[in-house]
């Protein structure tokens, strides 16, 4: 996705914490400690939370104000290997949205705006570590999908322009 504005390929970073006890969910979000955008206090804070009220950590360590959703995706995004995508900063070409029917596109919150040369399409998603969303959109689509991070917000902000033209 390099030719899109905005959009970085990562390289995998470590996700290990030694100073705390993490549940695999947690673990994956440690980079955050790591990338000093977050005080491991406030993380362990976010993580009793978030085992509270059985909402994902990430919503947690967003909605308690800890971090921002961009750098929260951001980091997330590196540490994975994949990318980051600001999405309002282009317009995905219709051509490339058509790829994925708008139902299937509304249910799972997902905006696709990139076909590789090798028919990868690569998919903006606020949660790109989703292997479940990943497996299921690959089955539905009968292709290859290459997740990138993107904001609840961007996501929502695009969808709804895509639909004033659908």
């Amino acid at each position: 996705c390099s030719r899109w504005n905005g959009c970085t390929n990562t390289t995998k970073a470590s996700l290990e914490s030694p100073s705390v006890n993490l549940s695999l969910e947690a673990e994956r979000y440690s980079v955050l400690i790591e990338n000093g955008l977050i005080d491991p206090d406030n993380f362990e804070m976010a993580v009793r939370e978030s085992h509270k009220t059985n909402e994902s950590l990430g919503n947690v360590l967003v909605s308690m104000g800890f971090v921002e959703e961009e750098d929260l995706l951001n980091a997330i995004a590196e540490s994975a290997g994949y990318g980051f995508v600001k999405l309002t900063d282009f317009s995905p070409p219709q051509e490339i949205v058509n790829l994925v029917p708008a139902q299937v596109a509304d249910h799972y919150n997902i905006i696709p705006f990139h076909l590789s040369p090798d028919n990868i399409l690569h998919i903006a998603m606020s949660d790109p570590l989703d292997m479940h969303l990943q497996d299921d959109l690959r089955r539905v689509l009968n292709m290859e999908v290459e997740p990138v991070a993107a904001t609840s917000k961007d996501i929502e902000v695009v969808e709804m322009a895509l639909s004033e033209y659908a």
